[in-house]
């Protein structure tokens, strides 16, 4: 039992680790951000915010366009 270690990832640095999130993520996924305070996780939730804040925008422009 477990996680398939397709579903896992393992990254040197922030940047890889958004680029990485940013192509494997789809609507509605959870993701489990972990690691220590040193680490500085929260830059991780953050760029996530941004990715899903640039998401919804990108969705709603093309509703509007649809609407037209």
């Amino acid at each position: 039992h477990g996680m398939d270690a397709g579903c896992l990832g393992v990254c040197r640095d922030h940047d890889l680790a958004m680029m990485l999130l940013d192509c494997w993520l789809e609507p509605g996924d959870a993701v489990l951000v972990k690691g220590s305070r040193n680490m500085k996780m929260e830059a991780i939730i953050t760029g996530l915010e941004h990715l899903a804040a640039h998401e919804a925008a990108t969705d709603m422009s093309l509703e509007q366009k649809q609407v037209a």
